[in-house]
């Protein structure tokens, strides 16, 4: 069993230059505790499964909260959460609907240790209250040229994916190696699915290796095979 808890304080102090030229000051204080709970069971044939169920969260960088121009390797141009949607200009946080993001996370595990297959499945539940993302808004021009835009914004979002993996030792050279991992996030204020999530993808690796082959020490040659499924 296992069992743990902190607590965290986070302060800035920030001031900067809105599109107008003005001076904007600001102090932010953010602070909230988080939790664990786990435990791990150990079965018969060498099997083991873990269970863990914990809280996090998350204040916003300063750059999710006050973001106003291009972001140069993106070639996108990115607004805060504390810009205006209609003017861009900077507001005070106490003015905006904000929250930080709070999570509430469940993870299991089963593990099988044998002499020619090993084998894990892990599954977990991750739903994330408040959010933060770049959400897509639209296409704008100017002086250096046509870009997509952005606005970091907030939802209640709900991440539900497992991973799997095995090892199969065909003989004393020769092993297989599959894996997968599926993921499906969730805006469930909206209704919709997230953006940039990575897709689901699969792949299996065979893999010959020797400790001492001639005059070669911990020799191997693998060869591998990826699936990564369309994004829709």
């Amino acid at each position: 069993l296992d069992l743990g808890a902190r607590y965290d304080y986070r302060y800035s102090d920030v001031a900067g230059y809105d599109y107008k030229n003005a001076l904007y000051k600001s102090t932010l204080r953010f602070h909230n505790a988080s939790a664990t709970a786990g435990a791990t069971i150990n079965l018969r044939k060498q099997q083991r499964l873990s269970i863990n169920l914990s809280t996090a969260w998350r204040p916003p960088h300063v750059a999710e909260l006050y973001s106003l121009g291009t972001h140069q390797s993106a070639a996108a141009i990115e607004y805060g959460l504390l810009l205006n949607d209609s003017t861009n200009e900077v507001m005070d946080i106490k003015d905006v609907t904000f929250e930080t993001e709070q999570a509430l996370k469940w993870v299991g595990t089963y593990q099988r240790e044998g002499t020619k297959f090993d084998f894990e499945a892990s599954a977990y539940v991750n739903y994330i209250f408040n959010y933060i993302y770049l959400r897509p808004t639209g296409i704008t021009q100017n002086v250096r040229g046509t870009f997509p835009y952005f606005r970091y914004t907030q939802t209640d979002a709900l991440f539900i994916g497992a991973d799997f993996s095995g090892i199969w030792r065909i003989s004393p050279h020769w092993k297989l190696s599959p894996k997968a991992s599926l993921i499906q996030a969730s805006d469930v204020r909206n209704n919709d699915y997230l953006v940039y999530i990575p897709s689901n993808r699969a792949e299996v690796a065979l893999r010959y290796e020797d400790l001492a082959l001639y005059t070669l020490k911990n020799f191997f040659v693998e060869s591998k095979v990826k699936s990564v499924a369309r994004q829709g």
